[in-house]
């Protein structure tokens, strides 16, 4: 039970918020009996315990500039797999439509299709997104256009998952 709390985002700060109080406490009561003073009297001393400005401000532009190292090496997805999130769209030239989607992986391993969305090429160099699967333009061969969204993303998800397995032959 507490492995899956930890793995839940919430529940892993409050974990962690816990240890750091409780670590607290302890510290505060071994200082106390170190010092012959009273719990209250050591706990108070450590909240009012006077911090200089230049060490804060430093402090804090150190964690800045770590945090800002550290993630800009940390990658999410390993080159495959951002070679194949790069495949992301589709034109059919026959009716003119180009089809967007954004490439996701499962925890198995094995990527996924989402945001699926349509567009209308048929405006100039701006393509119109369609609303209800239709055109919004009143006269647009695509306005009548009726196809089936679910069909569709199966077939674009199983042409990702045909680019998968070319990448990972």
């Amino acid at each position: 039970m507490l492995k899956k709390i930890w793995n839940d985002p919430v529940g892993s700060k409050v974990i962690s918020w816990v240890i750091i109080g409780v670590l607290t406490l302890i510290g505060v009561g071994i200082k106390s009996s170190y010092d012959e003073k009273s719990y209250y009297e050591t706990f108070v001393w450590l909240m009012t315990f006077p911090i200089p400005v230049y060490f804060l401000l430093v402090s804090i532009t150190l964690l800045l500039l770590l945090r800002h190292w550290f993630k800009r090496k940390k990658q999410f997805y390993n080159a495959k797999q951002r070679k194949l999130r790069q495949f992301n769209c589709s034109d059919d030239p026959e009716q003119n439509i180009r089809t967007e989607w954004t490439v996701y992986f499962g925890m198995n391993g094995k990527p996924y299709i989402s945001d699926l969305e349509f567009f209308c090429l048929e405006h100039g160099e701006a393509p119109i997104r369609l609303f209800g699967n239709r055109c919004s333009h009143v006269g647009c061969k695509n306005s009548i256009l009726k196809f089936n969204e679910f069909e569709l993303k199966n077939y674009f998800e199983s042409l990702v998952l045909n680019e998968w397995n070319k990448l990972n032959k």
